[in-house]
């Protein structure tokens, strides 16, 4: 109880010891046990986020270019992705 009241309130929140415990308690590292958590947490949500950083990662450059064109016009513009059939590999 103790080392956990420290964690949340003593402890600067750049220490980051409540995430760390989180971690340490699955034994995964914190990366993996921060995906084991929102997916148990909200399964849904968390296939959202999967789906949504396919999409982005199958289109990056294309994405970085619609954001520097948004940029430069100052407003919304229009971008053209591909997105492939769940479960087909990017190749």
């Amino acid at each position: 109880i103790v080392p956990g009241l420290v964690a949340r309130e003593i402890a600067p929140a750049s220490w980051q010891w409540p995430e760390r415990m989180a971690a340490r308690t699955l034994d995964l590292p914190r990366w993996e046990a921060g995906q084991r958590m929102m997916q148990s947490a909200d399964p849904a949500a968390f296939r959202t986020i999967v789906a949504a950083d396919r999409i982005m990662t199958a289109n990056r450059e294309t994405m970085e270019g619609c954001s520097k064109a948004a940029a430069r016009a100052r407003e919304t513009v229009r971008c053209m992705i591909r997105i492939r059939p769940y479960g087909q590999d990017s190749r």
